[in-house]
């Protein structure tokens, strides 16, 4: 038993899956006696755990496990990804609210600009320069031809 206790229940967290067919997936789990509350952990930051609220995905709550075993309630920064401790307003709290804040702001400047000149817009060259360059027909039939590169390296 790996003795991880749910930080809402209280009770024992469970293995019940993982992201099949993905790289770095999540894994998730739940406790024993409510199979409806589920945490899902990713890989990278294997001590935060996310209560998946399928209601409402914008009000998920995270769960910091620490050494000791015991939890830390954690709150996401507006239109960031950073966590801080759920009580804490301190300067680090407002500095990444604000930061986080100037990167939204900025990102809105840029999707509107992109609506304007969509000539511009990298996401769209992105989806067609495959189409543009690439030409795609089979092979050909083997020629029989090896080529192969000699070459010979001097050592001073």
């Amino acid at each position: 038993m790996n003795n991880l206790k749910c930080p809402i229940t209280g009770s024992e967290l469970i293995f019940v899956g993982c992201d099949e067919h993905c790289r770095d997936g999540n894994s998730y789990y739940s406790p024993i006696d409510n199979p409806k509350i589920v945490y899902s952990v990713w890989p990278r930051r294997n001590n935060i755990y996310t209560l998946e609220n399928n209601d409402n995905p914008k009000k998920q709550r995270y769960f910091l496990l620490k050494e000791d075993g015991s939890w830390t309630e954690m709150k996401r920064v507006p239109h960031g990804d950073g966590l801080f401790p759920k009580k804490y307003y301190g300067v680090k709290w407002k500095k990444a609210c604000i930061e986080a804040f100037v990167k939204y702001q900025k990102r809105l400047e840029q999707i509107a600009y992109w609506k304007e000149h969509p000539e511009e817009d990298p996401r769209v060259f992105a989806k067609l320069i495959d189409l543009d360059l690439v030409e795609v027909r089979p092979m050909g039939p083997p020629s029989g031809i090896l080529y192969f590169y000699s070459s010979t390296i001097k050592n001073d």
